[in-house]
């Protein structure tokens, strides 16, 4: 077809002609076979990408549940043209429909058939290495045009996942959005910024008073910057709303993420270091835009690509790609990370600004790494081999 549009042109295809090729990939047929179901995607895609007046009936008869069962046949041209033509899809969908396809590739179906072919992936690379090594032939620095744009295609899965984050990040939230964090039961001022049980004078009130008027006058500021916008509120509610009970507490000392967790690590930050509660929403603010950076959300590359390099970089985040809500785990992530490092250096509240850019190096460093699983950033990245105090024994850190 792309090859002779003279004999097959692509105005004269109809509707017909396209039911009866997704007829071979959607299901209903009983003789499906890798070459039949590849040659019919090739021409579906084609089709994607020609034929606008075909899209509405694309659309109908290929929905992308019935394309993503296709991610987990390990014929290269099923797989390769069953990406594509999702991504195709979501390029051609309205706003609604791609809500729809959004959340189709945050459910576990999605999840555990991107899982398997990064795993197939990861494996047949170290089965390359192996090879070369056994054989002494060096290992190639080039990656063939084919799995370039296999690559690529996973790419934009990643960006697809990350579509209604950015646009909670590029909206300006409202005053009455802002002003919500106020009567979420006084989460932030509620923090004990003293051990003392006296009361304090009305001087010290008053100064208190004005104090939290500057900081959420600050913070009001800071979020109607986008990024991190709407999306950085999103986020602190989040954190509140998955709080768990505190009879709980002693046992979430063993779990590897919790909210709970997180909150008594903000509360303990708050006493030793800030001890301005009303100063906790705008560190989480910087968070939310930090993290916005290194995972390149609204952007053309992350920051570990531009401070590692675009060769050296993967063009996707196995963790973006395989958990639930990537965003918030990560964040939940960061904060934890932000009270953790300013412990471990014993910062000033104007040291602040050392203490992020020790978390973003960290982080960085991290993702650079790609682990598989939450349980490995969190566990051998982050807490051992780039913790605050292993990057100096080895001159990571200059603060």
């Amino acid at each position: 077809m792309q090859q002779f549009p003279q004999i097959f042109p692509w105005p004269e295809l109809s509707t017909q002609f396209v039911r009866k090729i997704t007829f071979f990939v959607n299901g209903q047929s009983k003789l499906e076979q890798n070459g039949t179901r590849a040659l019919a995607l090739e021409m579906l895609l084609a089709i994607s990408e020609h034929c606008e007046y075909l899209t509405e009936c694309l659309k109908s008869e290929m929905p992308v549940d019935l394309l993503i069962r296709h991610l987990d046949n390990t014929n290269e041209r099923v797989l390769m043209s069953s990406i594509s033509l999702i991504n195709s899809i979501y390029v051609l969908a309205d706003r609604e429909e791609r809500i729809n396809i959004v959340k189709l590739l945050h459910e576990k179906p999605f999840i555990s058939a991107i899982g398997r072919i990064l795993d197939r992936e990861e494996n047949l690379i170290n089965q390359q290495k192996l090879n070369n090594k056994i054989s002494s032939q060096p290992i190639p620095s080039q990656i063939s045009p084919e799995k370039s744009k296999f690559y690529e295609q996973i790419g934009r899965f990643q960006q697809i996942r990350f579509d209604e984050v950015c646009a909670l990040a590029l909206r300006t939230p409202t005053d009455k959005e802002i002003d919500f964090l106020k009567v979420l039961g006084n989460e932030f001022g509620s923090f004990d910024s003293s051990n003392s049980a006296e009361t304090p004078s009305n001087k010290f009130s008053d100064q208190q008073i004005i104090q939290q008027k500057e900081d959420w006058l600050i913070f009001r500021k800071m979020v109607q910057k986008t990024p991190p916008g709407l999306l950085s509120i999103c986020a602190i509610i989040d954190l509140t709303q998955t709080k768990t009970s505190s009879s709980k507490e002693n046992q979430l000392e063993e779990e590897l993420i919790s909210s709970n967790l997180t909150w008594n690590k903000l509360k303990e930050l708050n006493t030793h270091f800030i001890m301005r509660p009303t100063v906790l929403p705008q560190i989480l603010v910087h968070l939310t835009e930090m993290l916005v950076q290194i995972l390149g959300i609204c952007s053309d590359s992350s920051s570990v690509a531009r401070r590692f390099g675009l060769s050296k970089v993967p063009r996707y985040f196995r963790l973006v790609l395989q958990l639930e809500r990537p965003f918030y785990d990560l964040f939940r992530i960061l904060v934890e990370l932000f009270c953790r490092t300013w412990n471990d250096m014993n910062a000033k509240f104007d040291e602040i600004n050392k203490v992020y850019n020790v978390v973003q190096d960290q982080f960085e460093r991290s993702l650079f790494e790609n682990p598989n699983s939450l349980e490995q950033l969190e566990i051998e990245m982050l807490r051992k081999r780039f913790s605050y105090f292993n990057m100096q024994k080895v001159g990571g850190f200059y603060f």
